[in-house]
């Protein structure tokens, strides 16, 4: 049964009412207080079908892995397909991860230097019906499940004691929806135009879930041309969690913020805010594909509302390279250096961070 679907598949992929495929890799490299060193890359595959209007995006296939100093490991493949001339869209995320890492506790204060190591086993996919109701407006239905299994502990550690939630693992299940309203010119490297979206998460056990919890996120992000070569982007995001949620599931503020040490400051509600000026100076031969970037980025955990406050923000600042191989839409490999509350995160991937 797999063989005739891979061939199904294949045969949708090549068929002559498809344009060609562009296929791309891309390398992965960075260090981390958490990882250490790491390495990987990422498998890219997009095509348009033939009878397509040439403004819907293009369907596309990520594969991504990498290893890491500490024997961390990662697997995701990330499909994004569109049907009926963009009407619908069909996207996921399938994740496998393996990862001995450092918990510091929950909250915005925790200090680095106290910590317990846990390894742990996950399993998780995401998946997203969209229809678009008009040119940019969107509705989108969504499933998220996750097993996460912690394989290690310290014996004498908060894991060990069950004063953390989720110590013991478990799945989360939840169904839910968001509404995206999408003006940007270009998908992977926007120029100028908008996008914002909100996103409501229901997790119970009605849907198959060992923790009860909504999830409420709003993503604001603007894009200001300077010229024809710069870009100034803007994003706020903010993640509220009605309930009781696992740690492993509650915000990571090192999930957006670029210069802060994996896991130290996590909560049930973040708001960070983000801007980074984007250029590419030159406009012909081979130095076109080269651009750079420089960026700041603020946030904070909070337990309530009533915790945020200017004196919990925390700083992050750096700067980055960027190198495009598709010229076309400005798909790029990304190379940034994080400062703040660490002397300096590097990671190495491919798009945008927003």
């Amino acid at each position: 049964m797999r063989k005739y679907l891979l061939i199904c598949i294949l045969l949708l992929l090549f068929h002559k009412t498809y344009a060609k495929p562009e296929i791309a890799g891309y390398p992965s490299l960075g260090y981390s207080n958490e990882t250490g060193f790491y390495g990987g890359g990422s498998v890219y595959l997009r095509y348009r079908p033939a009878h397509f209007d040439e403004t819907i995006p293009k369907n596309v296939f990520y594969i991504t892995s990498e290893y890491s100093q500490k024997k961390q490991y990662s697997l995701k493949f990330e499909p994004e397909i569109r049907l009926l001339n963009g009407l619908y869209t069909i996207s996921g995320k399938l994740k496998y991860k393996y990862w001995p890492s450092n918990l510091y506790g929950i909250g915005n204060d925790n200090n680095k230097n106290d910590s317990e190591k846990f390894t742990s086993n996950e399993f998780s996919f995401i998946l997203n019906w969209q229809c678009r109701i008009s040119d940019n407006l969107a509705i989108s239905l969504m499933y998220d499940f996750s097993k996460y299994e912690i394989a290690k502990m310290e014996e004498d550690g908060l894991l060990a004691a069950g004063s953390i939630p989720g110590s013991e693992g478990g799945i989360n299940s939840g169904l839910g929806w968001q509404v995206s309203y999408d003006r940007r010119n270009n998908e992977f490297y926007p120029t100028k135009g908008r996008l914002h979206s909100f996103q409501i998460m229901s997790f119970n056990k009605t849907s198959g879930s060992d923790f009860d919890y909504f999830n409420y996120n709003l993503d604001l992000r603007e894009y200001f041309p300077l010229s024809e070569t710069q870009v100034i982007a803007l994003q706020g995001y903010f993640s509220f969690i009605k309930g009781d949620p696992p740690f492993y599931r509650m915000s990571y503020l090192d999930d957006l913020m670029r210069g802060v040490t994996s896991n130290l400051y996590i909560d049930k509600h973040t708001a960070i805010c983000r801007a980074e000026h984007r250029f590419f100076p030159w406009k012909y031969g081979f130095r076109k594909r080269l651009g750079f970037v420089v960026f700041l980025e603020t946030g904070q955990v909070a337990h309530e509302f009533k915790e945020f406050a200017i004196k919990n923000i925390k700083l992050n600042y750096g700067f980055g390279f960027r190198f495009s191989f598709l010229l076309e839409d400005r798909l790029n490999l990304r190379f940034d250096v994080g400062f703040g509350e660490v002397n300096g995160n590097i990671s190495m991937s491919s798009r945008e961070v927003y």
